[in-house]
């Protein structure tokens, strides 16, 4: 979705149904560089589960380029990860 204004994103919320692949993390990234907006989990957690950052809250401008990046720390327990979504709340100024 393109849209040109600028505003929030928060209350980012991930749903993994199954997890073998080490510590893991999803951020968000906004113009190549790491927010604060992320959540992280890793094979010793119970699943399935639903992970969420409702703390932080990164702002935008139209111009801005935001993106999901997920970061699998490492595949020796296993090599699978089942996600079901990855959702945060958008407002538009």
């Amino acid at each position: 979705m393109e849209r040109r204004e600028g505003g929030s994103v928060s209350n980012l919320r991930v749903r993994v149904i199954q997890h073998e692949l080490g510590n893991t993390s999803v951020t968000l990234m906004k113009n190549g560089s790491a927010t604060s907006l992320t959540v992280a989990f890793s094979e010793s957690d119970s699943f399935p589960a639903t992970f969420e950052d409702a703390t932080h809250s990164v702002s935008f401008s139209a111009t801005d380029t935001l993106a999901w990046l997920i970061e699998f720390a490492d595949s020796t327990h296993g090599d699978e990860t089942t996600m079901t979504y990855i959702s945060a709340k958008v407002v538009f100024d």
